[in-house]
Formats: structure tokens, C-alpha cells, sequence
């Protein structure tokens, strides 16, 4: 007996057709579309068909002992079976399938708006901060410290996006990795039952931005500046899907480079060169964005904090994709046809 990869149940309140995997049996899970939850019974057991059923009559000696040369060949198969499974698994077309779904739900599409109207208005603030002009004159107190509030207030909602974004985004990673197309667990309203796991997101998001970051500053010193943005995205990009395997193996943001993480790219190759080929076209579209929404007001602004936005949740969903091949997850599957 063993038990289902993947299994469905039914919403009770709108007989959505749901699948979860025998880790989750036990819990409960949010309907996708009427948001109610629903309780996973344990998964269902099923027979193993022996393959002599199904097959070629094994080769059988006098003795009726299955032959060496019956038992290699089986062998043979078995090895040949598992690497077309590993190949389909690990090919483009099965890594990207699905990226998309997700914003199928409506508090996908909320969370994008929500967070790409908080950038905006921050970089809004931060560039009026930036342009106050004081002058030597009895106004001179007041808009230094009007200035000085602004700014104040523009770092406090970069600092409360940069959380909320930290939430959102290990939502998308922790579902994706699972096998969900439709993500379930979307932070809510109340910061205090946030998944205390969203501090693996935060630490390395820091930690991976942190040495372009302090290059930049150092050529910020010598007068060549403008460039902090650059440099932290250039180390941000290849670090952060390590650093954050790293942590969430080890369940500790004091191990953000581990053996297994590293030895991952060497064993697995392939979800690793999408991954990557993946996130160097949404930093470049990404960064765009950014530049967009800090030099322009208007409609621009807004437009760009969404560009930036969404391939955020692209990227977060590729590292998802890129962790779920690594646990050897599969995601939910299509009907396939047996062949004879």
C-alpha cells in the first residue's frame, strides 16, 4: 500500500474540486474561490499493480526463480522510468507552466495594488523630502523640519513595505514550493498572525543585498555615485534564492549558506539555470520600474511601482518553483493517458 502523491477534495460550500498532499492531512485550507476553509481528510491508499500484471511474463528458470538477466532488465526499466520522470520535471515548459495562475485569485490582485500604491506614495514622499530647498530666511527652521518629517515618513513606509512585502512574498514561495497554482495562505490584516517564517525573507533579502550595497556606498565615497540601487540588485539576484534555502532548511537565519544549498546547484542544474535566467529578466524589467516611479509623478509613477510589483510576485513565484523541484515536489498534475 501506498499512499497518493496528490489527492482531491471538494469545498463543501461551492464544490471547488482542491488538491493537497499527504503532509497537509490533518490542517485545513482556504477555498481559492469562496474562501472558506477546508478541513484535508488523510489521504487514500491505494494498491500497487505488480508490474509482472502488467507486463511480460517474467523469464523463469526450473526451479520457477525469476532469472538474473529478468531481474537486470526490470532494473534497467525502473532506471530508464525515473530519469524520463526527472527530464519531464526539469524541463522549461513544466517549470513555467502555471506561473500565472496565481493572480487568478482576487486578493492576489488586491495585494498588488495595495503594495504598488505604497511604493509609489513613498517614492513620492522620498523625492519630495529630496527636493526642499533651504534658505536663509526666518522660514528656514520650518522647512528644514518639514523636510526632516517627510523624510522621516517616507523611510517608515519604505520599512512597512519592505515587511509587507516579506509576508506576501513568502506566501508565494511557501505555496508555490508546495504545489499550489492558487495561493492559499495570504498574509491578513492582522500583522501579529503573520507566519513567523517571513523573518527567513527579510534576513535575506538583507543579507543578499547587503555586500552590493556597501559597494555602492564605497563608490558613492570616491564620487562615483548613483549606483547603490545597481550594486545591491546585482549581489541580491544570485544570492537570495541560496541564502533563503539556506534558512529554511536549517529553520535558523543564522545559517544563510549551507552545504546542502550550494551542493543543490551542482546536483540539480537545471531549475537552476531557469531560475536564474528567469530573474535576470525580471531584474532588468523590475528595475525599470523603479527608475520609473522615482523620476515620474503622474500616471507614470504609479504605472512603474506596478511594473515593480508584479515581477516582484514573478520572482518570489520562480523561487517557489525553484524550491518545489528541489524537494521533489510535483505540482498538480495533468490527465495523462496510459499508454498500453
Amino acid at each position: 500500500m501506498s499512499y497518493e502523491d496528490v489527492y482531491g477534495i471538494t469545498c463543501q460550500v461551492c464544490q471547488t474540486r482542491l488538491h493537497v498532499r499527504p503532509h497537509q492531512a490533518g490542517t485545513s485550507i482556504k477555498c481559492p474561490d469562496c474562501f472558506s476553509r477546508v478541513p484535508v481528510p488523510p489521504p487514500p491508499k491505494r494498491k500497487q499493480v505488480p508490474r509482472a500484471a502488467v507486463t511480460d511474463p517474467p523469464v523463469v528458470g526450473p526451479s520457477g526463480v525469476q532469472t538474473e538477466t529478468q531481474k537486470m532488465l526490470e532494473k534497467a526499466r525502473a532506471d530508464l522510468e525515473r530519469a524520463e520522470a526527472e527530464e519531464r520535471e526539469e524541463s522549461p515548459d513544466r517549470f513555467t507552466e502555471g506561473l500565472f495562475d496565481f493572480l487568478i485569485d482576487g486578493r492576489s490582485a488586491a495585494w498588488l495594488a495595495l503594495l504598488a500604491c505604497w511604493f509609489s506614495i513613498a517614492m513620492s514622499l522620498t523625492r519630495w523630502a529630496m527636493s526642499f530647498q533651504i534658505l536663509e530666511t526666518q522660514a528656514a527652521a520650518l522647512s528644514q523640519m518639514t523636510s526632516l518629517i517627510v523624510g522621516l515618513l517616507a523611510v517608515g513606509l519604505l520599512l512597512g513595505f519592505l515587511v509587507a512585502t516579506a509576508a506576501w512574498g513568502w506566501a508565494l514561495v511557501r505555496d508555490t514550493s508546495a504545489g499550489l497554482r492558487k495561493i492559499a495562505g495570504w498574509p491578513g490584516v492582522n500583522v501579529l498572525a503573520w507566519d513567523r517564517d517571513l523573518r527567513f525573507v527579510l534576513a535575506a533579502i538583507l543579507l543578499a543585498a547587503l555586500p552590493g550595497a556597501l559597494v555602492g556606498i564605497v563608490l558613492g565615497w570616491i564620487a562615483i555615485k548613483g549606483l547603490l540601487l545597481y550594486t545591491a540588485t546585482a549581489t541580491f539576484a544570485p544570492l537570495f534564492p541560496l541564502v533563503l534555502l539556506s534558512m529554511r532548511q536549517s529553520g535558523s537565519v543564522q545559517v544563510p549558506f549551507s552545504e546542502s544549498a550550494w551542493g543543490s546547484i551542482s546536483e540539480h542544474p537545471a531549475p537552476w539555470n531557469l531560475t536564474y535566467l528567469m530573474t535576470i529578466v525580471l531584474i532588468i524589467l523590475g528595475l525599470f520600474g523603479i527608475v520609473t516611479a522615482w523620476e515620474h509623478g503622474g500616471l507614470l509613477g504609479p504605472a512603474g511601482a506596478l511594473l515593480m510589483t508584479f515581477c516582484m510576485a514573478l520572482y518570489f513565484r520562480t523561487v517557489g518553483r525553484l524550491f518545489g523541484h528541489l524537494d521533489n515536489r510535483h505540482f498538480e498534475p495533468k490527465p495523462t493517458r496510459s499508454m498500453p
